[in-house]
């Protein structure tokens, strides 16, 4: 008895202690259950033991000392043989031990009661101890259930997330696709119509080479048309059949003979002497005159030069001309020129021996040149003074060189001169200072117009057109030069 009394206090002890410290000592499960010994129990349930006994009141002491020395001797094993040896040996013992026994009945419940009861504790503590286990185990169950939905919601929600940035990444990379395509149609139709405008450019620069090309042909034909190409002549003898032949070896003498004329002309006949001995030529197309001074220079130069200086009046040559042309070595003049002689004039100031003075240097300087000229046509310088004023009143002798070739005044008559010097096509429009003006712009210069090319140049004068107090428009004619007339048709007098 004693014996399934310690077996009950360890299982009483066991269930208090709870079953998971002792999981891995634990009794066989019913049908399969078999004695332990005491010694060969866990030293802590051992200890459990030991203090369930010395707690529970209800245990005699002699029973708990009796179970004290069991436990420390050899454990339960010792103490149900020493309890068996017992009632063997003693019987009365074992006698007045129940007769105790049943003494106390009355006064504490029987041992069995007592197992029955740990025992019914501990089923009932075992069956709540599996209904907590079950209902922790159904909220571990409810909770592993909800987090395993969690994870899996979690797991479908990542599912449906990264099938959305798929779709998302899809359709973004398809309008990056279409936008590449795009971009690259682009690229390729901008290449394309680069080509194309490159081919364009080309061809235009081919065509405009061509152009250019041709145009350049055109302009070395026409430059070559424009330009005399062939070895210059310098004949010594350049008057034949009425043809003057005139060289690059010429000198302009136009306009008045004014301060500067005659360094100009010297300069030029010293540099073609310097050259060579091929003619000079000095071509007069118009002159009045001008400074004895600058005239006795010039016919002192021609008179000394190694070269000979041929004279050509092709226009008007008057006074300081026209001695010029009579003087020189060799004179010509086309039939219509004019030439004019006459006397020498002075503004001379100042008192009566100031005057002497002044016409003693003007007869002095008249002899020079007008003596000159008469020695060089035969006769004396007086008598061609009075044949001056026998022709005109006015003492000016004017003669078409026809007719001043009968006097003595030029050399030749020529019907042709040829200008070798002129080796290219003149170009530009015919400078005037007189311009026309539109109605009502009295001060408005018209423009000169651009001209196509040499082959269409034109002359043209232009002139101020004014209105007059009836309202009717005019312009003014400019001055005619010496020894010249108009002939001009003009029946609504426009030209005044």
């Amino acid at each position: 008895m004693l014996s399934r009394l310690l077996f009950a206090f360890a299982l009483f002890s066991f269930v208090s202690v709870g079953p998971q410290a002792w999981a891995d000592e634990a009794p066989p499960a019913q049908g399969q259950q078999k004695k332990v010994p005491f010694k060969d129990l866990p030293d802590e349930m051992k200890e459990k033991i030991r203090e369930a006994i010395e707690k529970n009141d209800r245990i005699p002491d002699e029973v708990k000392e009796k179970l004290r020395k069991a436990t420390e001797e050899g454990g339960l094993s010792s103490f149900e043989e020493g309890e068996s040896a017992s009632s063997e040996v003693k019987p009365t013992e074992k006698k007045e031990d129940a007769k105790k026994e049943e003494e106390k009945k009355p006064q504490e419940p029987s041992l069995n009661d007592k197992v029955k009861e740990l025992r019914e504790k501990m089923q009932q503590m075992d069956t709540e101890f599996q209904y907590k286990v079950a209902e922790y185990k159904a909220r571990f169950d409810e909770q592993r259930l909800a987090i395993e939905k969690a994870k899996l919601d979690r797991q479908i929600a990542d599912a449906q997330k990264a099938e959305e940035e798929a779709d998302k990444e899809a359709v973004r990379k398809q309008k990056l696709s279409e936008i590449k395509a795009e971009l690259e149609l682009s690229e390729y139709e901008a290449k394309l119509a680069k080509a194309r405008h490159e081919a364009d450019l080309m061809a235009m620069s081919a065509r405009k080479a061509r152009a250019e090309a041709e145009l350049a042909t055109l302009a070395a034909e026409e430059k070559f048309q424009d330009a005399v190409i062939d070895e210059r002549q310098y004949p010594d003898q350049p008057f034949k059949n009425g043809v003057l032949t005139i060289s690059d070896r010429r000198i302009e003498l136009n306009g008045a003979i004014f301060d500067g004329a005659a360094k100009y002309v010297c300069d030029r006949i010293d540099y073609y002497n310097n050259e060579s001995d091929k003619p000079i030529f000095l071509i007069i197309d118009s002159s009045p005159g001008g400074s004895g001074v600058e005239g006795l220079q010039i016919v002192q130069a021609m008179k000394h030069s190694k070269a000979p200086v041929h004279v050509v009046v092709k226009r008007f040559a008057a006074s300081m001309a026209a001695i010029i042309t009579t003087l020189a070595d060799e004179s010509y003049a086309y039939p219509g020129a004019i030439l004019l002689h006459h006397q020498a004039s002075s503004g001379m100031s100042g008192n009566t021996t100031q005057q002497k003075e002044s016409l003693d240097r003007l007869r002095e300087m008249s002899d020079r040149l007008v003596g000159a000229v008469a020695e060089k046509i035969g006769t004396t310088e007086d008598q061609f003074v009075e044949q001056m004023y026998k022709n005109r009143s006015t003492g000016d002798w004017d003669l078409f060189a026809d007719e001043a070739l009968k006097q003595g005044w030029v050399d030749h008559v020529v019907d042709e001169i040829r200008e070798t010097a002129v080796r290219s096509r003149p170009t530009g429009s015919r400078s005037t200072s007189f311009t026309i003006r539109g109605f009502g712009e009295a001060d408005a210069d018209v423009a000169e117009p651009a001209a196509v090319n040499a082959a269409m140049e034109r002359y043209d004068v232009r002139l101020s057109e004014q209105q007059d107090d009836k309202g009717r428009r005019f312009v003014r004619l400019p001055r005619l030069g010496p020894m010249d007339h108009w002939f001009l048709y003009n029946p609504d007098e426009y030209y005044r």
